[in-house]
């Protein structure tokens, strides 16, 4: 079995986070910003919505997260899928 590093699985952790809250508050802007600030204390990161007609209520975001050993064995494949997973759930 193979298991995550301790910083793909909080990446993990935040895509769920900020889906549930998504799901929540029905505002994918203000989700993005509470996640952001309680996972990075961070104020003010600005959100980028999806700038396409029909699509603009759509949760987006872009995940920077290194494959690190899984690399080898088809790791962002793999981290793919766990995040596919990730936003089932």
């Amino acid at each position: 079995m193979i298991t995550l590093k301790e910083y793909q699985n909080r990446v993990l952790d935040s895509l769920r986070t900020f889906l549930r809250r998504c799901s929540q508050t029905g505002n994918a802007e203000t989700a993005f910003r509470e996640v952001t600030m309680d996972e990075d204390g961070v104020a003010g990161v600005p959100y980028a919505p999806v700038n396409v007609a029909g699509l603009s209520r759509l949760p987006y975001v872009c995940l920077r997260l290194p494959p690190g050993q899984l690399r080898a064995i088809g790791g962002q494949v793999w981290s793919i899928g766990r995040f596919l997973t990730a936003m089932n759930t």
